[in-house]
Order: C-alpha cells, then sequence, then structure tokens
C-alpha cells in the first residue's frame, strides 16, 4: 500500500511538474511574442514597472535620512541624508517627466532628454550604492546599519532597472517617436 501511495505522489508530482514548465514555456513564448510583435508595449512595462517599483524606494530613501544619526558619538550624517532626499526628488521628476514623454510627447527631442535622464539616473543610483554601502559598513547602530544597507540594496536594484529600461528604449526609441508631422505655426492658408 506505501508503495503505491509514493507512485501516486510521484505521478502527482510529475504532472505538476508538467504543468508548471507548460505554464513557463507559454509565459516565455507570449513574452517573446510580446517583445518581438509590439515594442512600443515593452517600452510602457518597462516604464510602468520602474515607476511602480520606485514607490518603494521613496519609502526607503526617507527611511535613510531619517536614521543617518550615530549613537555612540551623537552626531547625524547630513549628507547622506541629503544624498536620500535628494536622489528621492529627483526620481519624482523623471517619473512626471518620462510619463509625460511615454504618453503625449513622443517627439525625438523628448524622448532623447527623457533617455539620457534615465541614463544619468541609472549612474547616480551605482553611485549611491557604493556610498552607501560604505556607510553600512562604518555605522555603529543597528537601525542606522539597517537603513544603510537597504538604501545599498535598493539603490543597486534602481540602478539595474533603469540601465535595462534605458538600453530598451535606446533600441526601441523609434517605436516611441510618433511620426506625425507637428502642425505649422501661424499657418493661414
Amino acid at each position: 500500500m506505501p508503495i503505491s501511495c509514493l507512485a501516486l505522489a510521484m505521478t502527482r508530482i510529475t504532472l505538476t511538474n508538467s504543468h508548471a514548465r507548460h505554464a513557463l514555456q507559454t509565459l516565455r513564448e507570449s513574452t517573446i511574442k510580446m517583445v518581438c510583435d509590439d515594442k512600443r508595449k515593452v517600452i510602457a512595462y518597462l516604464w510602468y514597472l520602474n515607476a511602480l517599483l520606485s514607490i518603494a524606494y521613496v519609502v526607503v530613501a526617507i527611511a535613510a535620512a531619517a536614521n543617518q544619526k550615530d549613537l555612540e558619538t551623537a552626531t547625524t550624517n547630513h549628507a547622506a541624508g541629503f544624498a536620500a532626499i535628494w536622489s528621492m526628488l529627483i526620481l519624482f521628476l523623471i517619473i512626471i517627466g518620462g510619463t509625460i514623454t511615454m504618453k503625449r510627447l513622443k517627439t525625438p527631442i523628448a524622448t532623447g532628454v527623457f533617455l539620457g535622464a534615465c541614463i544619468m539616473y541609472s549612474q547616480m543610483q551605482l553611485l549611491l550604492f557604493a556610498i552607501f554601502v560604505g556607510l553600512a559598513q562604518t555605522s555603529s547602530g543597528d537601525v542606522e546599519r539597517r537603513s544603510n544597507n537597504a538604501m545599498a540594496v535598493f539603490a543597486f536594484f534602481l540602478f539595474i532597472l533603469y540601465t535595462v529600461f534605458s538600453v530598451c528604449l535606446y533600441f526601441f526609441r523609434h517605436y516611441v517617436i510618433d511620426d506625425a508631422p507637428a502642425p505649422a505655426e501661424n499657418s493661414y492658408a
């Protein structure tokens, strides 16, 4: 009896694994089809993913700025707090400008400025990652160390996200730019 139960369980596991493999294969095929068919949607989905995941970064940046106090020496690291808040404000500007560019202002110059801003922001996040890793190693308090580690992790995560988005936007920028000619000003004809 136990052998047949084991065989039945193994059959169920095999069926479950084959269903999971089939579902993953279908997901992969539909993702590849979407990337090959509609590159504008891919860019839009990547942008919305970046904007959505940036909300968590805002929370971490506020926590990192608030927890920059060394408990042993009773000093505050104002520079690290400023860097966290400044990067958060720049992120807000990029999200607002990027959403306007992706939805309404689909001109070559707006797309180029947006691409440059995303590249620069990804590089700023790489630098913030290095800074907050160093701060986490020299932190004396547990709360300060955890907030610096969280800020470093999210900075690296945003570096990866914005780099991938920038590369995709660079290669698929022609799908974002509308080719409709701008209306002529003072045209009385």
